[in-house]
């Protein structure tokens, strides 16, 4: 499967930094050092000196899930497919999400059956916030 995302940065260095937890990954002048692995579920958070393209290659997982902390967490939506938020999470684990926000600040909110983010995007990061560590299944298509 393969996956294109373009992106728009500002000059503020030599590399592209890409961090998701305890995993760093950096790419200088397209070479790519990494402190761990990278998860596709996971939501990155990217510094860049200029606009880029990012080609993700490689098998794709059948069962999704989000492995989340007691908390807030960053993740994303990962199936290739958009889907509406109320659909994607089953709703016996809608009872452990707080909120969940995406980069526009739109948020998911259960508890007042109120959704301001419509679909999940592909490649997308999210904040999600829970009452206890859960591992939620996620309901997608690739």
């Amino acid at each position: 499967t393969k996956q294109e995302r373009t992106g728009d940065a500002k000059k503020t260095g030599e590399a592209v930094a890409i961090l998701a937890g305890d995993v760093l990954l950096t790419l200088a002048h397209e070479h790519l050092a990494t402190a761990g692995n990278f998860d596709p579920t996971q939501g990155y958070q990217l510094k860049a000196f200029q606009e880029f393209k990012i080609i993700f290659e490689g098998n794709t997982t059948e069962n999704k899930t989000w492995e989340l902390a007691s908390g807030f967490n960053m993740v994303n939506w990962p199936y290739s497919e958009p889907q509406n938020v109320n659909l994607a999470i089953p709703p016996e684990y809608l009872q452990y999400v707080l909120i969940i926000k995406n980069n526009s600040a739109d948020v998911f909110w259960p508890e007042y059956n109120f959704n301001g983010i419509g679909d999940f995007l592909p490649g997308q990061g999210y904040q999600i916030k829970t009452t206890q560590a859960i591992t939620i299944p996620l309901i997608g298509s690739s």
